[in-house]
Parts: structure tokens; C-alpha cells; sequence
């Protein structure tokens, strides 16, 4: 039993994260296997459902860079979260140009499709900031509000300050999510494992496989890594679902088209090994002339295909 002496929001917390440990995640993997009876599920999807997650109120990595290219939306397409303190978490609004962005320029966020072969180096970095958000059921996810008009309801929920970075990063979030698809790219904010799944079908079909970057040891923070042999191409028209910044897990997913997708293995000197997700974009005649691939890469729209890696907060589906 709670005691009453506790405020209000931490009982909120504290039922939350019950109930998800629980029946919500049990009901989430019945789901998942009466659904996708022939699909694996992931590590991260595992790990989320599981009490090794947790409802992140602090909201850490705040100030992460994220990477979502869409043509159409200049605050998704990519964008640096503009909060945080750090000289390095210092965002952007909308576009800059190469010498005002905070990039470590040792970092192969994008590259050319023609360096996908073995014996290659590259440095990456493939550890994204949401991995250990719990991952809601349906059940648990609609009994919570998701609306930037109820944001202030929301704030008070999470114990969060309205003035807070933290209230500025979920209200982007929220933000978001709200903003409407078009008939080029379908898009939906999967708050629970079963919207998630839902849309993924809706597009894909039932006979489909759900993949993730994933890699050996603590993390994959910055390093030099040797592409192996073994690269392997993926379905087109995938799926993507990435990680956003909030206290439980949300997936930003949309359906990425005019694409080539490979699972790379990667070796890194210290011996880490990794299988990541890389994405090639083949059309990118739509794209912002000031996107950041652009600039790093020293390129125009609608040239060669551009490629970039997923990180390891990233669920994508494939067609089988």
C-alpha cells in the first residue's frame, strides 16, 4: 500500500512504474506474439518491458542530437534539442550553417553509400538516449494524457516544473508528434508497444522483421570502427521508429521511402562488436537545400544517395 503521506505526483510515479513491471508488460508480449508470432523481439523492445526500465522524470540526455531526415519538416529533419546547458548541448533553430553547428567533426554522421564495404573505418557513435525509458502497454499509455493541451496536467503528473528545461523538452515532444503527416510519408507517435506494432503493420504487413542497432559492452559511444564482412540489405520502404525525449518511451515512427537499408557488422579496436542499421537515402531531390547532410558532405539536393547510421534507441521494420 502507498502511504498517504506521499505527494501526489510520486504516487502517479510510483503506480506507473508497478504497473508497467507487471501485468501491462506481460499484456504488451501477448500482443507482440499473437500479432507477429514469427518475428523476434528485439533486445531494446525487451529491455524496456522489463522493471530494468524506469519513468524518467529527469529526462537525461537532454540536449542529444537527433537525427530524423525528412524533407519536409525543418525541426525534425534535424535539429539539436535546444536545451541544456553544456556548450556542446548549445541547439539550433531550424538550419545553421557548418561553422555555427556543435559537431564533432571526427564523427561520420553522414556518408556516401560507396563507403558501405568491409575494411572501411568510420567514427561513430551508436548509443542514443532513450534506451531504458519504459515501454508502456496500450492499457497504461491511454489512461495518460498526450496532448499539448493538457500539457500543464501532464507537467503536474511527472512532477516536472513548467518552467523547466525538462517541461520544454517534453512539451517538443509533444509538439511533434501533433504535427500532421502528409500522403508522401505516413507518421504516427507510438506511446505503447501495440500502436507501435499497429502502425507498422498497417504499412508493412504482418510478415515483417523489427531490427536494432545493437552492440557488445556498456555502451556505443564514440569510436572508430572497421565495417566486416557480411553486410547485409534490408527490405525498402522501412519503418523507422526513434526514440524521443520524455518519461516513458515514445516512438516518433514514419515510413522513410526512396531508401536502401543495410545491417552493418562493426569491429572497434578495443573489440566491441556491433550490428547497425544504416540508411541510404536515394532521393533527396526534396530535401532542404540547407540540410545538415549537405553541408557536412559538401553536396547539393538530389545528388548521390546519402547514408547515416541509426542509433541504438531506433526501432526499424522491414518488410520480410
Amino acid at each position: 500500500m502507498i502511504s498517504p503521506s506521499l505527494p501526489m505526483e510520486l504516487c502517479f510515479l510510483l503506480v506507473l512504474a508497478v504497473a508497467v513491471s507487471s501485468d501491462a508488460a506481460l499484456s504488451s508480449e501477448i500482443y507482440w506474439n499473437s500479432m507477429l508470432p514469427n518475428t523476434p523481439m528485439p533486445k531494446l523492445v525487451q529491455h524496456q518491458l522489463i522493471s530494468g526500465a524506469y519513468v524518467d522524470s529527469e529526462l537525461r540526455g537532454l540536449g542529444k542530437m537527433i537525427v530524423i531526415p525528412t524533407a519536409r519538416d525543418d525541426n525534425i529533419g534535424w535539429s539539436f534539442q535546444k536545451w541544456g546547458s553544456a556548450k556542446e548541448n548549445q541547439g539550433v533553430s531550424g538550419f545553421q550553417n557548418k561553422k555555427q553547428l556543435n559537431v564533432d567533426k571526427d564523427v561520420d554522421y553522414y556518408f556516401f553509400e560507396e563507403n558501405l564495404y568491409p575494411g572501411r573505418k568510420m567514427t561513430l557513435e551508436l548509443s542514443g538516449d532513450h534506451t531504458k525509458a519504459i515501454l508502456l502497454s496500450r492499457q497504461v499509455a491511454d489512461s495518460i494524457p498526450f496532448s499539448s493541451n493538457e500539457l500543464p496536467d501532464i507537467l503536474h503528473r511527472f512532477s516536472v516544473n513548467d518552467r523547466s528545461i525538462q517541461a520544454e523538452a517534453m512539451k517538443e515532444t509533444i509538439v511533434s508528434c501533433e504535427r500532421p503527416g502528409d500522403n508522401v510519408e505516413a507518421k504516427r507517435c507510438a506511446t505503447s508497444l501495440e500502436s507501435m506494432i499497429d502502425f507498422s503493420i498497417s504499412k508493412l504487413g504482418k510478415n515483417i522483421k523489427a531490427v536494432t542497432t545493437e552492440f557488445d559492452g556498456e555502451n556505443g559511444k564514440k569510436k572508430q570502427f572497421i565495417i566486416s564482412s557480411g553486410i547485409k540489405k534490408m527490405g525498402g520502404n522501412p519503418v523507422v521508429c526513434h526514440g524521443m525525449t520524455y518519461p516513458y518511451a515514445v516512438y516518433y515512427c514514419h515510413v522513410i521511402r526512396a531508401t536502401r537499408s543495410y545491417v552493418v557488422p562493426l569491429v572497434a579496436a578495443d573489440g566491441t562488436k556491433a550490428k547497425a542499421v544504416a540508411v541510404c537515402h536515394t532521393d533527396t531531390k526534396d530535401f532542404s537545400p540547407d540540410h545538415i547532410a549537405f553541408q557536412l558532405l559538401d553536396i547539393k539536393p538530389g545528388g548521390v544517395p546519402i547514408c547515416h547510421f541509426l542509433p541504438d534507441d531506433t526501432i526499424s521494420w522491414f518488410p520480410n
